[in-house]
């Protein structure tokens, strides 16, 4: 995993939250909302 997908997967999370303090927490990392993020890699990275 690069850090480049790790960014896309956290901004592709971000957009699907609809509260400011949530996307804000995904784009910094502090907070996955449990295993979105982890998908969203997956995603990115084509393993889904």
């Amino acid at each position: 995993m690069t850090p480049t997908t790790l960014q896309q997967a956290r901004e592709n999370v971000a957009a699907r939250l609809h509260q400011p303090y949530q996307q804000r927490a995904v784009l910094e990392g502090s907070w996955d909302r449990g295993s979105l993020v982890r998908d969203e890699i997956a995603k990115v990275e084509g393993r889904k």
